[in-house]
């Protein structure tokens, strides 16, 4: 189609109304704009909302055959045990083996190695240097685990007399009770509580730990914390099943697999049926995963961007057991690729269920829709997403990828990042505590509209927030410096486009120091290659196109030239106004045009072009934080 000019002044810019005259809506705008303007979700609200429906049949779960019940006898077929055992062959020659394995290779019915003397002797070995370095040096979390699964085990099977065992917790007992005070402190919120009583993955770790306390010790105190423990964590489940990673934040990929692995082992210890439903309720979150058994990270707080498995990857699998969904299991079927020697496994094989048909369905399935793990819109178009957030503690509102067939548990490329941080020094990277202003304050995550056109495939959103200095999480972020940022996006299956303007703002009470000097910044996971188009770069399936009237330059940079960086010029040496033009396009599609429209204080609008689409017109109102995209008439 002919692009069309439609510019913006004070007095032609349409009042914010569905039924403003000259620009039509589609039915389905005006329907998600009054579900997703403004979307947060507040612990509150987590807390009294009903749980999160899977569609699903559960497992029937007749106490002769409990899903996930760990004493059961595993299945022949499990994966799982073929797993196990692969792993316990390779701690048996290791040097520095996982020492749980070499305990179940030694000791498990279903283990190939059970009764060999030489692993009987490296296990039990392995057992007491354990219990003497914690009782040497106590730790609440990542030994203390070890150690009492490798205890139960040893009772389990009978393999170990009691004074063994008995000398064994008495060197559990001081790390034990770490765990125990630390998160005694949280639930009594106490002034002087640690960060881990506020991050879920923390305190489901707790709960797993102080579960197999109670059991072995056995005092019941230890159980009590850790079923106040599960319910404290549940605060933390947004609406689309995932778990912030601390207080209010944006969930982080990889802790998925830490917080279902440990509340499913917890389940697997105490039956206890609000564990259940919580992990009954993670299973739409397994919806949001790629084809490549991977999440999107641009979510997740500003520290936490990880685009690679780590930790538990087989977590899906608790979630696919308890739910029923076939797109939790097909997710953990990819998963199982990984192949992963840590031991968490073991938690998994007892959730596994071949009863699970997943022949229709696939993880990464097309999708045009609000994500409540995000707090705005998601866009799946066979191996293209974009995602549009604004979450606590993070320095992105969009983040896009690209995946590829054959390419499990990897990514062809991925836009982590798109900011404009006003630098407060000279640094290689913006990130960080005291480098620049970028942080979302969880006071003003709310000031995000999202809209989804599901008919015509794409998405959009605006927000606006005044940035902050960097913090881990900390409830009590820096103050506002004088600047707020605004940005609006559009996006569909051939890329996207996006404007961000950050600005002094007079109505503040601090004003922005001279110093203060804003720059662009796009952080990806392939290099940039300049081509021979001013601002125009080349990443791996992807064109990046820099454009605005006040750039200076714009450069690649960082660790393999992973990053655009924008220069500006400015008018004066005050600190002033700066923004960018961004649009990220797809192998095969016409490329994108975003322009600036001129319009009143407060209004952040511009125009999205590509040859044979519509000209759309997005309009966002950073004092009402309403939002309207429609096509130019």
């Amino acid at each position: 189609m002919t692009a069309q000019s439609f510019a913006f002044s004070a007095t032609s810019v349409p009042s914010f109304s569905p039924a403003a005259p000259g620009i039509r809506l589609p039915a389905l705008v005006v329907a998600f704009l009054v579900a997703l303007s403004g979307v947060v979700f507040s612990p509150a609200a987590r807390a009294s909302a009903p749980a999160v429906a899977s569609g699903f049949a559960e497992y029937p779960d007749p106490d002769s055959r409990w899903i996930g019940n760990p004493d059961a006898p595993v299945s022949p077929d499990n994966p799982y045990l073929a797993l196990a055992r692969r792993n316990a062959a390779f701690a048996a020659r290791d040097a520095k083996p996982e020492i749980f394995w070499l305990v179940w290779g030694a000791l498990a019915d279903e283990s190939e190695l059970r009764g060999d003397s030489a692993l009987l002797a490296k296990a039990r070995k392995a057992t007491d240097d354990l219990a003497a370095r914690l009782a040497a040096k106590p730790n609440g979390h990542w030994d203390i685990t070890i150690l009492l699964e490798c205890i139960r085990l040893w009772k389990k099977h009978a393999a170990a007399d009691s004074a063994t065992r008995a000398r064994w917790l008495a060197a559990a007992r001081a790390s034990v009770e770490h765990n125990y005070t630390a998160n005694r402190k949280g639930i009594d919120r106490a002034p002087d509580a640690d960060w881990i009583t506020v991050a879920p993955n923390a305190l489901l770790q707790s709960a797993a730990v102080l579960a197999l306390a109670g059991e072995l010790y056995p005092e019941e105190r230890y159980t009590d914390l850790a079923r106040a423990l599960v319910r404290a964590a549940a605060t933390h489940q947004l609406p689309g099943g995932a778990f912030s990673y601390i207080r209010d934040s944006g969930p982080s990929s990889l802790y998925f697999g830490f917080d279902a692995t440990f509340l499913g082992r917890y389940y697997q210890l105490t039956r206890d049926p609000e564990a259940r439903r919580i992990l009954v309720a993670m299973a739409p979150y397994t919806h949001d995963a790629l084809a490549n058994g991977l999440f999107e990270s641009a979510s997740a707080t500003w520290w936490k961007h990880h685009w690679s498995t780590g930790g538990p990857v087989h977590g899906a699998e608790i979630v696919a057991g308890l739910s029923g969904d076939p797109v939790a299991r097909a997710l953990a079927e990819v998963r199982l690729s990984a192949a992963q020697r840590y031991w968490f496994s073991y938690v998994a094989m007892y959730f596994w269920r071949a009863d699970i048909d997943i022949s229709a369905v696939r993880p990464g399935a097309d999708a045009c829709r609000l994500s409540g793990n995000i707090n705005g819109p998601l866009l799946r178009r066979g191996d293209w997403q974009v995602v549009m957030p604004q979450m606590p503690y993070g320095d992105t509102a969009v983040g896009a990828t690209l995946t590829r067939p054959g390419l499990d548990l990897g990514f062809a490329n991925y836009l982590e990042a798109a900011a404009l941080p006003v630098f407060l020094k000279d640094s290689g990277s913006y990130r960080g505590r005291g480098v620049s202003i970028y942080m979302i304050p969880p006071d003003e995550a709310a000031r995000h509209a999202g809209l989804v056109n599901e008919q015509e495939g794409w998405i959009a959103a605006g927000s606006a927030f005044h940035p902050r200095r960097a913090v881990f999480g900390e409830p009590d972020v820096p103050p506002a410096e004088g600047w707020e940022l605004a940005q609006v996006w559009f996006a569909d299956a051939g890329g996207l486009a996006g404007w961000l303007e950050v600005a002094p703002d007079n109505s503040a009470l601090a004003k922005p120091a001279p110093q203060h000097t804003p720059r662009g910044v796009l952080v990806f996971g392939q290099p940039l290659t300049q081509t021979a188009t001013a601002h125009r770069y080349e990443t791996a399936g992807l064109t990046l196109t820099l454009s605005g009237d006040r750039i200076a330059g714009t450069r690649a940079r960082g660790k393999n030239n992973t990053e655009a960086w924008i220069d500006f010029t400015f008018p004066t040496s005050s600190p002033a106004a700066a923004g960018y033009g961004a649009t990220l396009t797809r192998a095969g599609h016409s490329a994108a045009t975003i322009i600036r429209e001129r319009g009143p204080a407060g209004i952040l609008a511009a125009r999205v072009t590509r040859e044979g689409a519509p000209v759309m017109l997005i309009h966002y109102n950073t004092a009402t934080n309403e939002l309207r995209v429609a096509p130019a008439p």
